[in-house]
């Protein structure tokens, strides 16, 4: 399923990873996206996802810190393995000045003055 991770980009770092059995390390590219919003009665919801992507995708990523995205990922179902979420590279990712979510205030102070 193509589904879409929309959110504030809070970090972009490179993460060391050492394999167990034969003591290679590798890096990979940790992504950190906040959702932030509010529920129908006022209270605040946030939301944070991290993605492990290789770390070659660094300054694509580096690009995208501080900016709200729209990052089109594949969300699989493995069992008992679990869930996985795989960016979906062929599909490209959307930015935003601002957050998607934030209410506008202009038409409710619109109907306020009826």
């Amino acid at each position: 399923m193509i589904t879409y991770l929309i959110g504030l980009v809070d970090e972009v770092r490179p993460v060391k990873n050492t394999n167990r059995q034969t003591g290679e390390i590798t890096q990979t590219l940790e992504v950190t996206v906040t959702y932030s919003s509010h529920d129908l009665e006022g209270y605040k919801v946030k939301d944070t996802e991290i993605l492990r992507l290789p770390i070659t995708d660094r300054e694509k990523w580096q690009s995208y810190k501080d900016k709200f995205v729209g990052i089109p990922y594949r969300f699989i179902s493995a069992g008992q393995r679990g869930n996985f979420l795989i960016v979906a590279d062929d599909i490209q990712i959307e930015t935003f000045d601002k957050s998607p979510f934030a209410a506008s205030t202009a038409p409710a102070a619109a109907a306020s003055k009826k």
